[in-house]
This record gives C-alpha cells, structure tokens and sequence, in this order.
C-alpha cells in the first residue's frame, strides 16, 4: 500500500501562520504596535517552476526535490521567512555568483567559522537558502552524493547552527517552536 506523499504546502502555510502569531507575541511583549515590527513578505511563484537549484559554484547546480519544488511553489522569494530570514528565489541564489556583495555573511562564515559548511563542504554541494542581512545569519542547503535526495539544512539563528535532515523538520521545528 502507497503511502501519500507529504504535504508540504500545508506545512509552509503554517510557518505563515506562526510568522503572523511571532509578530504579535513579539508586539504585545515588546508594548509596541506591530506595524512598526517587520512582517513577512511572499513573492510570487516565478511563471515557470524552476527545474535547478544553484549551489555556490557558478558552473554546478542541483535537480529540484520535492521539497524544494513545494518551497518555490509557495512563493519565488520569502522576506521574513523564519527567524528573521529571507528565503532567496532562485535567481537571488544564481546572482551570488556575480554579486560579492551578497556574499559577505558566506565569506564570513567561511573565514571565521572553521567547522561551518562554507568552510567545510564543497561548493558544488552548498546552496545558500536563506539570509538575515541585519543579523548576519544564514540557512544553508548540504546536498547529498544522489542527486535525487532531499539536501540537509544547516541554518543559523541566535548565534547557533541548527541542523536538520532536511526542510521539512526545519519548518515543522520552526512551527512547533514556543516563542
């Protein structure tokens, strides 16, 4: 008997969801009106789903997974995506091979983080999924030797590398997560 398949949509509409509920605990606890705290922002889903995932080497890319396909389904671009991150669109993560500029918190990561995954993985096998400029954190993907499987997660926040098998268990922690 066949199993469905995950929903990941349902699961990416709750981490809406808990961004919305964040802003307002962080509202309430702070005494401010939350229009003054920055809210999410979902972009879109680009007209064509993209079939490639860049990585941080400008002459390799990665198949789509499931996951990843829901994820850009969802919307291109995620400002405000989780713990203060913007979830990059895939043309965002194509621009780092030209845009130095961007690079700054992977560069960082990779100077003075000897066991961060800019340190330690092979390019061809690194995406940079999400980046908090202001608090200088990054969501990293780790892909697998089979081209198939889903990437595991590296992703910073408070200072701390979280790691997850994959996005699934970083979204559904980020919902289970008592502010």
């Amino acid at each position: 008997m066949k199993s469905n398949p995950p929903d990941y949509l349902a699961l990416l509409e709750k981490v809406k969801r808990k961004n919305d509920e964040n802003v307002k605990t962080a509202a309430k606890l702070m005494q401010v009106d939350e229009a003054t705290l920055s809210k999410q922002q979902l972009f879109a889903p680009e007209t064509e789903a993209p079939t490639l995932v860049p990585t941080l080497d400008p002459d390799f890319s990665r198949p789509i997974t499931p996951m990843l396909a829901a994820r850009f389904k969802f919307a291109s671009r995620w400002e405000n995506g989780t713990y203060g991150h913007d979830w990059l669109s895939v043309a965002e993560m194509r621009e780092l091979w030209t845009a130095r500029d961007k690079m700054g918190a992977v560069d960082v990561r990779k100077e003075y983080w000897d066991d961060s995954p800019p340190a330690t993985c092979p390019w061809n096998r690194l995406s940079l999924f999400a980046v908090d400029y202001l608090g200088g954190e990054e969501i990293y993907l780790l892909w697998p030797d089979e081209l198939e499987e889903e990437p595991s997660v590296v992703a910073y926040f408070l200072d701390t590398p979280h790691e997850f098998p994959d996005l699934s268990k970083m979204w559904e922690f980020y919902v289970a997560e008592q502010v």
